[in-house]
């Protein structure tokens, strides 16, 4: 028995998220107050978007607060005794999702900040205002691997707002130049704000060519019946390449498929790579 090959969009875990919030669109970043007592610090759990200031002001008493060892953000206040002292500290995407757990270094108090794992889509890249050829250049450069993004950038060009960006982007940029902002059901396009880049070339340049000539052939044809019925080597890179009418099994269907593709001018086998642009994946 042969297992089933695997060719979905990719699971993105970052796209969960716990918290339902309310998040400003890219470019409006907003400020958070937190008062700082003896008692702790009010209100608790805040919970901010990449960009936003969290100020904390000193309401009585001596602190220093301090992120916890664990959080990814590093931050000091350093001696804070006088009623009205601020400490402010910006949480942006490149200290990536948290949360950021910190606390008072005099008295037992502790809290979290936690950011909101959404983000806004322009497809602009660097700078503000509308998309230009030079976006879609930058993108398709980005997707190709040519170049790398800022880590503050990535989230602008996941226009499909499935925390990937990959080809599928690219379509909604084509879509944009023709079209205007039609193409998108809302715009800014929330997303997360630390999607996934897809880069990688499919890893089948022929589908049915499981003997690896470039071609579609009888051969071909007579390794597939040795794979399924005679323990036969399975097909390289897996078994993916096989699925000539992209069914995600192989069966008795996709010799018959390449027999009438090879000897009766039937349908050409499919291409599994444009059915999921950029996102193939071999299951073993």
């Amino acid at each position: 028995m042969h297992s089933r090959v695997v060719y979905s969009r990719p699971v993105v875990l970052a796209c969960l998220c716990s918290l339902v919030v309310a998040v400003p669109a890219a470019g409006q970043s907003a400020s958070h107050d937190i008062v700082v007592n003896v008692g702790g610090f009010m209100p608790a759990g805040t919970i901010v978007a990449p960009g936003d200031t969290v100020r904390w002001t000193v309401a009585s008493g001596a602190h220093q607060i301090e992120s916890d060892s664990t959080s990814a953000k590093v931050w000091n206040s350093g001696y804070m005794d006088v009623p009205g002292q601020v400490h402010q500290e910006i949480f942006t995407k490149g200290d990536g999702p948290g949360p950021f757990p910190y606390h008072c270094l005099y008295h037992a108090n502790r809290d979290t900040i936690f950011v909101a794992d959404t983000c806004f889509a322009t497809g602009v890249v660097l700078r503000d205002g509308p998309m230009t050829v030079a976006d879609i250049v930058y993108a398709t450069r980005l997707i190709a691997g040519d170049i790398t993004p800022p880590p503050d950038a990535l989230y602008r060009l996941d226009l499909t707002g499935d925390c990937v960006v990959d080809a599928f982007d690219l379509e909604l940029f084509n879509c944009f130049f023709q079209s205007g902002y039609s193409c998108f059901e809302a715009y800014p396009v929330p997303t997360c704000c630390f999607p996934v880049l897809h880069t990688s070339s499919c890893p089948i340049p022929v589908t049915g060519d499981i003997d690896t000539s470039g071609t579609v052939t009888a051969n071909d044809i007579v390794a597939l019946v040795a794979f399924l019925f005679r323990a036969g080597p399975a097909p390289v890179p897996c078994e993916a390449t096989a699925d000539v009418n992209c069914s995600g099994d192989l069966t008795a269907s996709d010799i018959i498929y390449m027999v009438n593709y090879v000897f009766k001018a039937g349908p050409s086998p499919c291409d599994v790579c444009e059915l999921v642009p950029d996102t193939w994946t071999c299951g073993d």
